[in-house]
């Protein structure tokens, strides 16, 4: 076998490993990255306060820093339960107007009967029961999510009072300082990009509360908020933020109208993501939207629902490494959407 075919092989079984590594330890795993993102990203802000305090108060800046990561979690949970509240809250509705339209026949929707209306109506019921049971199955693992976000604060905590002395090892270790700068730098991007896609995603969810205002859509508020909060997701969270209001308004009202509205929701999209986002966010975090897409779906089918809200900031961590360590610049290269990546 020539060497490049046995290097290559290697390499695929290597990534097989990993992954199939990643799924298995995911119970483990999943709030130990969670916590070490979310300690990078908070980590300025624990020296800035240690340093501005006496020494024998230097605790303050970790506990200030996972004070901040705290009340990020709190109002990302406060927009969650005020968003599925409400949509929990129409499901009835909703549900009683699709058995309406099934039991008037399918030419309301597609202009010509292609079902009957007991087959529509089952239908209608099978498509409305994973809906309720997804509802119940977040009801139901609302101790188990309470408890790994409070492992990942102490984990957070930890690592913030440690950093210290970790940054004297990797000092120690990496001699020149190659990997602190890199780690240094990677959080920097994390910070950049977090908070612009935090600040993008306020700016799109105002828009489509603007636009479905036009129209008298109710539960603008949800809607605003889904959009916010999805915009943490590629592609496919911004397909959901413009499908439900779309498909909530050709439920209760008619499907003209959601047509106007979903291709309003497209534009709105297609500005805020094809024009804005790169120009804000930078070539130095533009990932291809193909490695996007395939690290979305390897991160989800790794570590599930948190597998998808970690896979964008995972990646863009990843690829930043490689981008300031040389021997892996070429993988920053390959994953990265421009023709060259500079350091």
């Amino acid at each position: 076998m020539a060497l490049p075919t046995r290097n290559a092989l290697l390499a695929l079984i290597a990534v097989l490993v990993v992954a199939w590594t990643l799924r298995a330890t995911a119970m483990v795993a999943v709030p130990v990255v969670a916590a070490l993102l979310a300690a990078l990203a908070v980590a300025p802000l624990a020296r800035r306060i240690s340093r501005a305090v006496p020494p024998s108060l230097g605790w303050l800046g970790p506990l200030a820093a996972t004070g901040l990561v705290l009340a990020l979690i709190v109002a990302l949970g406060a927009g969650l339960s005020i968003a599925g509240g409400q949509i929990v809250s129409m499901a009835p509705a909703v549900a009683e107007r699709t058995k309406q339209l099934a039991q008037s026949g399918g030419d309301i929707l597609l202009g010509a009967s292609i079902m009957e209306p007991q087959q529509l109506q089952g239908l209608a019921a099978r498509l409305m029961e994973p809906a309720f049971a997804i509802t119940q199955g977040l009801l139901g693992t609302t101790a188990t999510i309470v408890s790994g976000l409070v492992l990942i604060l102490f984990l957070v905590l930890l690592m913030l009072l440690e950093g210290p002395v970790w940054r004297q090892k990797m000092e120690a270790i990496g001699g020149d300082g190659a990997w602190l700068g890199a780690i240094e730098q990677a959080g920097a991007q994390l910070r950049r990009f977090l908070l612009v896609r935090l600040l993008l995603g306020a700016v799109t969810g105002a828009l489509y509360a603007l636009w479905l205002s036009f129209f008298g859509v109710d539960l603008l508020l949800t809607w605003g908020l889904l959009a916010l909060l999805l915009n943490f997701i590629p592609t496919i969270g911004s397909i959901i933020a413009g499908a439900l209001p779309a498909a909530y308004v050709a439920i209760t009202r008619d499907v003209g109208t959601a047509l106007v509205i979903g291709a309003g929701l497209l534009v709105i999209e297609q500005i805020m993501g094809n024009y804005v986002d790169p120009r804000v966010m930078g070539k130095q975090m533009a990932l291809s939207s193909l490695v996007v897409l395939v690290s979305l779906l390897v991160w989800t089918w790794a570590w599930g629902a948190a597998g998808t809200l970690l896979a964008t900031p995972l990646t863009a961590l990843l690829v930043d490494l490689c981008r300031v360590v040389p021997t892996l610049r070429p993988v920053a290269l390959l994953m990265s959407s421009d023709a060259k990546v500079e350091r």
